[in-house]
């Protein structure tokens, strides 16, 4: 682990090869292929509402969309939220980071044995933060995370991925760098893959806290447009190996 030049957590992530989507998932996840990544750094945690306010001090990041629950101290360590693909974007480039890739983020949170969580193969409803009994009338009824709304970052440690990353199911899903192609998939690049060219949404990668259990499969993509921004839409920024000393 190292800490950037922000005093923001990192986890190595290190160079090789990993599977990535999935055979059994929804056609957007199809096929399950072999992707080779260089080493990376990513966010131990979602960048909370404190971390986010360093930049906005600055004088580079703008206000999320609503300061009701970031302007509260007792907020300080929660997901910052309501952050569009932008505003996250230039978050992380103020840090000399990048939104993760797709495929930066799904190693991060499955590793290299093709798992389906980031803790294993089998669902645990209190693992993370999802849309469980704290939930709508939509929610998983046999399981308590103990959560109603959003959770300190890093709360769910027996929910940690194979790297020691928190929170890659559940509690705010996040923001990726891609543009959102169902497709991409059948004929993405082996090595480093960076996604389409172009597109009309940005990936969205995670599941949140309002989000059902199925949105917590670390194959899940979902996608909005990069101007939208939801309560319980975060982030987090990754760096490459090379340019940890920024």
């Amino acid at each position: 682990m190292i800490m950037d030049a922000h005093g923001v957590k990192m986890v190595l992530i290190p160079a090789g090869k990993f599977t990535m989507g999935s055979d059994n998932g929804s056609v957007d996840q199809q096929p399950a292929h072999v992707v080779y990544l260089d080493a990376y750094y990513i966010d131990k945690y979602e960048v909370t509402n404190a971390l986010y306010r360093d930049c906005v001090e600055a004088g580079i990041c703008s206000l999320p969309e609503s300061t009701y629950v970031y302007d509260q101290n007792r907020f300080a360590n929660y997901p910052v939220d309501l952050v569009n693909w932008y505003m996250a974007d230039s978050y992380c480039k103020w840090r000399d980071a990048h939104l993760p890739t797709e495929a930066e983020w799904e190693k991060a949170a499955r590793g290299t044995d093709g798992r389906t969580y980031p803790w294993g193969n089998e669902f645990n409803g209190e693992y993370a933060n999802y849309c469980d009994i704290n939930c709508t009338d939509m929610g998983n009824k046999y399981f308590n995370d103990g959560f109603g709304n959003e959770a300190p970052v890093g709360s769910f440690i027996q929910g940690v991925s194979p790297y020691g990353v928190f929170d890659m199911a559940g509690n705010a899903a996040e923001w990726v760098s891609d543009w959102k192609d169902p497709f991409y998939y059948r004929s993405s690049p082996y090595k480093n893959p960076p996604g389409p060219e172009t597109g009309s949404t940005r990936v969205v990668r995670g599941g949140s806290f309002w989000d059902p259990d199925t949105s917590l499969i670390v194959t899940s993509r979902n996608s909005h447009s990069p101007f939208e921004y939801f309560p319980g839409l975060g982030f987090r920024c990754a760096i490459n190996a090379m340019n940890e000393n920024k």
